[in-house]
């Protein structure tokens, strides 16, 4: 996988760097990035969304999805999903869910029928996206509290649910952006 193009999204979606600032955020994202890479781990996935354009394979999206222990009470439960974010031209054409559902199919892999995340609570788009596909606010002692701008959503998983989850291919497509496929693998 290309992190540098993963990197890229990364920061157009969360920050807003000043050009003096970007190469260090570049670095730092890219070096998070590579010490959460999945290496043959079975508690960990990274997911990415890619389309051809120009007869070529790009990027345009990325989420990670996490079982491992939390260490620390800053640390979400788990299985938390993490990072989802996909490049600006290609946003509302559902490759965002299609890439929470591939973490949902691999939370129930994990034997677990929820899966939590954290969404900033000035993301308005983000937070109508996330209700869509019923995940629900929970309480928590450190994120939403203090200067912490984040709120903790679960969803839980019922019977017919997991069946249907369940049922779904590994990869699960997306909308088609105009003449270009757009697949998670």
């Amino acid at each position: 996988m290309e992190l540098g193009h993963v990197v890229e999204i990364v920061l157009e979606a969360f920050y807003n760097p000043s050009a003096l600032i970007r190469p260090y955020l570049f670095l730092s994202e890219l070096s998070r990035l590579q010490g959460n890479f999945p290496y043959d781990d079975k508690v960990h996935a990274f997911y990415v969304a890619c389309c051809m354009e120009d007869k070529e394979e790009k990027i345009i999206g990325f989420v990670d999805v996490d079982k491992r222990d939390g260490k620390k009470i800053s640390d979400a439960p788990r299985p938390y999903l993490s990072d989802l974010a996909v490049h600006s031209e290609y946003r509302r054409m559902g490759v965002a869910k299609a890439l929470v559902r591939n973490c949902e199919l691999e939370s129930l892999r994990w034997g677990k029928d929820y899966l939590f995340l954290r969404v900033d609570k000035g993301n308005n788009a983000g937070l109508k996206m996330y209700e869509g596909l019923k995940y629900e606010k929970q309480e928590h002692p450190y994120f939403g509290v203090g200067k912490d701008t984040t709120i903790l959503l679960k969803r839980e998983f019922d019977h017919e649910e997991k069946d249907n989850i369940a049922k779904r291919k590994d990869r699960v497509e997306a909308a088609e952006p105009e003449e270009s496929y757009t697949y998670v693998i």
